[in-house]
């Protein structure tokens, strides 16, 4: 049986949290690119990049959502470098 994981650096941790986790308690999103890694009994998405949305490319209401031209400028950033694409998300209140 193959297992599946998430790996990231210390500093994108530190980069997505500042990001994701708002002072106003709301919900927020953003995507990243990643670099499949295959072993024996696992494959791991290891994320390498954030791709940051920009003015009118994310709405934060509560809730978060986000355009279809975000998440091509971010898919067009990934495959130019050969990677695949994540989204990532806060839930509300930022609690993890």
């Amino acid at each position: 049986m193959t297992r599946t994981s998430v790996a990231m650096t210390s500093e994108l941790d530190a980069q997505a949290r500042r990001h994701l986790l708002r002072l106003d308690g709301q919900e927020d999103v953003c995507l990243a690119t990643y670099a499949p890694s295959t072993g024996d009994r696992r494959t791991t998405a290891v994320l390498t990049d954030l791709v940051l949305p920009l003015d009118g490319e994310r709405r934060v209401h509560g809730n978060a959502s986000f355009s279809g031209r975000y998440v091509v400028r971010g898919a067009s950033h990934a495959a130019v470098q050969g990677l695949g694409i994540a989204l990532m998300h806060s839930p509300r209140d930022g609690r993890t």
